[in-house]
C-alpha cells in the first residue's frame, strides 16, 4: 500500500515520463487540464496531501501514458481491493468479488485511502483482538472453527449449534489435535 507521499512522488514521476515522451515539460496545469481538475488539486496529490479515487488515478495514468501498475503493482492493488470487499462481504463468491472490484475502481467516489485505511485498521483490530481474546487452547480452536473456510470444510452450521454441542466439538477437536501431535513430538 502506498502512502499519500509515495503516491504523490509517483505522480510526479509519471509527469516527468510524459515530459520525456513529448519532449517538453508536462506541467501540473497540463495534467489538470487533461483530467479536468484544478492545478492546485494536482499539487495536493503530488505533495501527498490527498489521495485520488481509483477512477481518477486511472485517468492520471492514461494522461501520463503509463499503466495503472506504475502507481502500484496491479495485482497488489487488486488484492487489496479484494481483501477489502471480502472483509465487508464475507461470503462473497470470487466471481462477485471481481465484479465489485471493477465497479469500485471505476467509481469516482471510492478513495484509495479509504480502502487502505480500512484494511490497515482492521488488521490492527484483529491483532489486538487476538492478543486479548485468544488466551486459551479452547478459545483458539473455537475461533478457528468459526472461520468460513473451516465451516465449509466441516459442513457444519456452527451458528446453529447449541452451546453444549459447540463445547463438545471444541473438546473433540482438541483431543484429536493432541493425538496427532504425538506423531510429531520428538
Amino acid at each position: 500500500m502506498l502512502s499519500k507521499r509515495d503516491l504523490g512522488k509517483l505522480i510526479k514521476e509519471a509527469r516527468k515520463y510524459k515530459s520525456e515522451k513529448i519532449n517538453k515539460l508536462y506541467t501540473q496545469q497540463m495534467l489538470a487540464n487533461d483530467i479536468k481538475k484544478s492545478q492546485s488539486y494536482i499539487g495536493d496529490l503530488e505533495s501527498g496531501r490527498t489521495y485520488p479515487s481509483f477512477a481518477l488515478l486511472t485517468e492520471i495514468a492514461d494522461a501520463c501514458g503509463v499503466s495503472i501498475g506504475f502507481f502500484q503493482d496491479k495485482n497488489s492493488m487488486n488484492s487489496d481491493i479484494d481483501k477489502f470487499i471480502k472483509m465487508q462481504l464475507s461470503n462473497t463468491k470470487d466471481s462477485e468479488v471481481l465484479k465489485i472490484r471493477e465497479h469500485l475502481k471505476k467509481d469516482p467516489e471510492v478513495k484509495i485511502n479509504y480502502i487502505y485505511d480500512y484494511i490497515h485498521n482492521s488488521n490492527k483490530e484483529l491483532d489486538s483482538a487476538q492478543k486479548d481474546f485468544l488466551k486459551t487452547t479452547e478459545e483458539c480452536v473455537c475461533f478457528m472453527l468459526k472461520q468460513n473456510p473451516m465451516i465449509k470444510f466441516l459442513g457444519i452450521d456452527i451458528k446453529k449449534l447449541k452451546k453444549e454441542d459447540m463445547y463438545n466439538l471444541v473438546e473433540d477437536v482438541i483431543n484429536q489435535l493432541k493425538l496427532v501431535s504425538y506423531k510429531y513430538k520428538k
